[in-house]
């Protein structure tokens, strides 16, 4: 049997589409996990956006720090947390939420090209 036929077996089995285990529980599951962890990406990194992009003060470790952690990769980040937390929602989520926070670009500086395209309101942050 190919892997094609296999996968035509499991889906069209109706056992897989009901109960606990089936196939529409585990995409709820998923989007479930999926939701949750952006809200806490969005929670975390929001303030931190708009406090930055207000203030200016301390981009750049909040920038080193955010593209550091997007570097590693999911494996490298989960095998640690099940270690320390076991497995569960915990582990995952951590992943999750390490990689939700988009990566990060140093703000504008006035040697840099899109300075000079922005309106004198824009360069005073009024805008």
């Amino acid at each position: 049997m190919n892997i094609l036929s296999q996968l035509g077996t499991y889906l069209t089995d109706t056992t897989h589409w009901s109960g606990q285990d089936g196939i529409p529980m585990r995409v709820l599951e998923y989007l479930e996990y999926t939701g949750l962890a952006l809200l806490i990406a969005v929670v975390i990194a929001l303030p931190i956006g708009l406090l930055i992009g207000h203030t200016n003060k301390g981009a750049t470790w909040v920038i080193a720090l955010g593209n550091a952690s997007r570097s590693l990769p999911t494996l490298g980040l989960l095998t640690p947390t099940v270690l320390l937390a076991g497995l569960g929602l915990v582990p995952v989520l951590v992943a999750l939420v390490i990689l939700a926070v988009p990566p990060s670009s140093p703000p504008p500086t006035p040697a840099s090209g899109t300075w000079s395209r922005r309106s004198p309101t824009q360069r005073a942050g009024w805008a």
